[in-house]
């Protein structure tokens, strides 16, 4: 029920991992199963974004313009996918140079356009 304050079952949501909103609320994408899916809210039936059966990814934001990007649970690349289906582009990638020892936690600033994300230096930094 929209509004309510009550937490309620979302079908087809078995098993799933680090869900996030779209940029405009209206629809939930989770990982599953090998799987980034999605599913429009209040109630439909999940939809297969990508397969991620060799990339473990922990985390994930949508962007206004229909992008998702997450990142590697291993700290090294930020991915992207268009929110309609698609296969994962590196985006990001840790730049060593610079003293990166991980890269992660994307996240859309309010724009919805431009993302901010983590950085660990290697000195212990960030």
């Amino acid at each position: 029920m929209a509004g309510s304050l009550e937490a309620q079952e979302v079908p087809g949501t078995d098993g799933a991992t680090s869900p996030f909103w779209s940029y405009d609320s209206r629809s939930l994408a989770f990982f599953a199963d090998g799987w980034l899916k999605r599913i429009e809210l209040p109630s439909s039936t999940p939809v297969p974004i990508c397969e991620i059966q060799d990339t473990i990814l922990s985390h994930g934001t949508r962007g206004r313009d229909g992008v998702i990007l997450m990142g590697e649970a291993n700290g090294e690349t930020i991915y992207s996918v268009p929110a309609a289906g698609g296969t994962l582009s590196k985006t990001l990638i840790r730049n060593r140079l610079n003293g990166e020892a991980r890269v992660g936690w994307p996240w859309f600033l309010p724009d919805g356009m431009r993302f901010l994300y983590t950085a660990r230096l290697d000195t212990g930094e960030g």
